[in-house]
């Protein structure tokens, strides 16, 4: 493939969330292909235009993934731009290239550990196996925090998320967080202040294990207009957070 054909596979996987298309890796394989092969061309062999492409497919690759959204049975993508637009948002209001991926519970988790966040939302009743249920637990216990949001705040998915919550974590519970949490007021104060809940691991000390919104803060993120804007910072402000606690960003 060309170096225009790489670039332009690097900009769908980044503009979809998806890391591979099929059985094909398109990072790996570009990278391998591009650092093996530095016949690098476009067009009519223009090789200034053809190696500012292989660069920038190269160093955007590297920006790190910081949410990955749930891809499971049942309705787990009723606003498919959410995670794209908090990405966005992040991106430019504090100048910090970040990416998102979607992903399966199939997935190897040493993949799964290399972002923080762990999105998951809908509006129907959650289904998970139990090798998909332990693989959540698995994840959060070696330092993921899981992120909840009720689509439309509908009830199905806020009486299973509380239960799935229950059942991985009977040793915490969702908690409501107070007004002056972090998450309100750091890097930016915000004057809208949903009411988010909290589970941590290892008491109140402990780290971020679980977030939740039973608000339908993703339908927001999925518009990105103008009035979006104060739910784009919760979400910019809960990575943050995360980010601070997480072992797997030291």
């Amino acid at each position: 493939m060309s170096t225009y054909g790489w670039y332009a596979a690097e900009r769908l996987g980044i503009l979809t969330g998806r890391s591979n298309f099929g059985t094909h890796w398109w990072y790996q394989e570009g990278a391998r292909h591009l650092t093996t092969n530095r016949n690098w061309q476009v067009g009519q062999g223009d090789r200034i235009c053809a190696t500012a492409l292989a660069v920038l497919f190269l160093a955007r690759g590297l920006e790190p993934i910081i949410i990955n959204k749930l891809q499971r049975t049942g309705d787990w993508n009723n606003t498919p731009h959410d995670a794209q637009h908090v990405v966005e948002h992040i991106e430019h209001h504090f100048q910090k290239g970040v990416q998102w991926r979607i992903v399966t519970l199939d997935a190897p988790m040493e993949l799964l550990l290399k972002t923080p966040i762990l999105y998951i939302t809908g509006g129907q009743k959650l289904i998970l196996s139990e090798a998909e249920k332990a693989k959540l637990k698995s994840y959060v216990e070696q330092g993921g925090c899981i992120l909840g949001v009720a689509y439309g705040g509908r009830k199905p998915f806020d009486e299973s998320f509380r239960a799935l919550v229950a059942e991985l974590f009977p040793e915490g519970k969702l908690a409501r967080l107070p007004k002056d949490h972090t998450i309100y007021t750091s890097p930016k104060r915000l004057g809208y202040k949903p009411a988010l809940e909290e589970l941590k691991l290892g008491g109140q000390q402990g780290r971020p294990a679980v977030i939740y919104s039973p608000y339908d803060l993703c339908t927001r993120w999925n518009s990105a207009s103008k009035t979006a804007i104060p739910a784009l910072d919760i979400a910019a402000n809960v990575y943050f957070y995360v980010n601070q606690h997480s072992p797997l960003t030291k």
